[in-house]
């Protein structure tokens, strides 16, 4: 196969379609219809690449981190939609440059999830964050990170005066709720 179509097997993948979204795109518009078992063995090569970049080191201190978990139907490996919460970690390094600190799928959205995601970003580095941002999830509570040689407290400060920000997307959803 074409490098250019692998290529853009892959771009499309990337952007959530099914393998039966891509081979009727390659149908549609190539004229090639392409099977499931292709189009997996070619998503499957950017593997190594992504857990090169899943435990890459981060830098030792972000300005600011936003912390937050997306909700999606998937489809799982019996072909069923289920809900699945991505947790994202986006960070602003000392020098202002934006980075995607990590990506973690979950079944749900939970506080003792979040301590695993904050414990895999103090073991790839991360020593301080100058203010974080979350989404107000109940249970953030007690959760304690260990960052440096101190416990980080997620609730409303840390002993590095860290200030912990509801995002505002957060604020006016849980303001509607009764």
């Amino acid at each position: 196969m074409a490098e250019g179509v692998a290529d853009r097997i892959i771009g499309l993948y990337s952007l959530g379609n099914s393998t039966r979204e891509i081979s009727d795109w390659l149908k549609e518009n190539l004229g090639n219809r392409v099977s499931d078992e292709t189009i997996s063995s070619i998503t499957d090569r950017v593997l190594p690449e992504i857990k090169v970049w899943r435990s890459r080191i981060l830098d030792d201190v972000y300005s600011i981190v936003w912390i937050n978990a997306i909700h999606y139907k998937v489809t799982d490996e019996r072909g069923c939609a289920v809900t699945r919460a991505i947790y994202n970690v986006l960070g602003i390094d000392k020098e202002g440059h934006k980075d995607l600190l990590g990506m973690y799928i979950s079944k749900n959205e939970g506080a003792n999830f979040w301590l695993n995601v904050l414990t895999d970003l103090q073991n790839r580095g991360v020593h301080d964050i100058l203010i974080a941002y979350v989404d107000g999830l109940k249970g953030w509570m007690p959760p304690k990170v260990f960052f440096r040689t101190q416990y980080y407290n997620f609730v409303s400060s840390t002993r590095y005066g860290t200030p912990l920000n509801m995002s505002v997307v957060s604020i006016r959803r849980n303001s509607s709720k009764t």
